[in-house]
């Protein structure tokens, strides 16, 4: 008898499950920021801290402020083509970035608690479009 040695190949890695992606969101200011422009930020960052603390400690999940009036960031605005103050989340996963505009959270800068629950669902949204669970 002939014997048949099968040898399974290993799993080819899902394109749409990334386990290197890494979400950051970038808010951008200008050096001395109005109280709407800080409260954009500061409640994106609550609710990166408060609701997503794993992915916050492993780096998954980033929380950047960029003084667009800086020239030290002169790449960063010409690569997001940031001209004012502005919520961008960029998402990388293979290598790929995609930027998502976030500025529709500049509606909910006067309620903290609706900005938060609002914000919360769009970064559980990407997590799970980019194959990961929220």
């Amino acid at each position: 008898t002939t014997l048949n040695s099968t040898l399974t190949p290993a799993p080819t890695p899902l394109v749409t499950a990334p386990a290197n992606i890494t979400v950051t969101v970038i808010k951008f200011e200008p050096a001395r920021p109005c109280q709407s422009c800080t409260k954009l930020g500061n409640y994106a960052k609550e609710t990166i801290e408060l609701y997503f603390p794993e992915e916050y400690q492993s780096g998954k999940i980033r929380y950047q402020t960029v003084n667009y009036q800086d020239p030290n960031n002169i790449e960063l605005v010409k690569k997001y083509g940031v001209s004012g103050s502005s919520l961008l989340i960029s998402v990388v996963a293979n290598d790929n970035e995609e930027i998502i505009d976030a500025n529709d959270m500049w509606r909910y800068v006067g309620n903290k608690e609706e900005y938060m629950m609002v914000f919360k669902t769009k970064l559980e949204g990407i997590m799970s479009e980019y194959g990961h669970d929220a």
